[in-house]
């Protein structure tokens, strides 16, 4: 029963970061690990309360009509092959090896987001653009996305905003489409190798909806940018503490 509503709640919080803002992971894989699971497993059970969440959202930004699919769409056929080399790789390839890495991205994150935070905020009068470099970004980003969830969405929203030129509005509401179609081509490899809880993740993804869906509808409210940006850079500088932390442990 604990263990069912631990899964919940922190589904919830998965679902509603991962929409309003990202990194929802920070939250979910952390009480995966603590119940037991395995890295891999865990890494499993979260992509499906991922996929979930991230559908539920989707479904309310469809109905606010915030998708720019002519921009979507190509984005995530560059997304999902790249999603699918990712979740290969993980299988093979333990996460732990990556935590200088990750800590490198992080901090690069930080400087992303408190360099000229206006640029977050104000939105450009450029016209958004996909070309080369945008698809090999967001190629690069459903590769890490597909090898450890954890932090993919952060990372799909920074090309989003600073590459493709979306205002943070637009860019959380393609983040969440695009997401979807990574989550939607990795779990089946992670399915097939035998690294879910189904068990885990149905509490988990119960809450990830519930989550999603309120967040989607604050996501459309107005002023809701500023509070957005708020939570990434809370959500970011989080991570960066906790891996500081645990780098003093180790």
């Amino acid at each position: 029963m604990l263990m069912g509503l631990a899964l919940l709640v922190a589904g919830l919080g998965l679902g509603f970061a991962n929409t309003l803002a990202s990194a929802g992971s920070a939250v979910s894989l952390p009480v995966l690990l603590g119940l037991g699971l395995g890295p891999q497993l865990a890494n499993g059970t979260n992509r499906v309360a991922v996929l979930v969440g991230v559908i539920a959202a989707l479904a309310a930004f469809i109905r606010a009509e915030l998708i720019q699919w002519r921009l979507v769409a190509p984005l995530a056929g560059v997304a999902v092959p790249g999603a699918v080399i990712g979740a290969r790789v993980s299988e093979v390839i333990s996460p732990s090896r990556l935590h200088l890495a990750i800590v490198a991205a992080l901090l690069i994150a930080v400087l992303l987001l408190l360099i000229r935070p206006a640029r977050w905020l104000t939105p450009s009068d450029a016209q958004p653009r996909v070309g080369p470099v945008q698809l090999l970004l967001i190629f690069l980003v459903g590769i890490w996305a597909g090898f450890i969830v954890l932090d993919g969405l952060t990372y799909l929203l920074f090309v989003l905003v600073l590459s493709v030129g979306l205002d943070l509005i637009a860019a959380n509401a393609a983040k969440v489409a695009i997401g979807a179609a990574i989550a939607a081509a990795s779990l089946p490899v992670l399915v097939a190798g035998g690294h879910v809880d189904w068990v885990a993740a149905a509490p988990l993804s119960v809450g990830a909806v519930i989550g999603g869906v309120l967040a989607a509808r604050l996501a459309v409210l107005p002023g809701a940018a500023k509070w957005i940006y708020r939570l990434i850079v809370v959500i970011v500088l989080g991570e960066v503490a906790q891996l500081g932390l645990a780098s003093l442990w180790m």
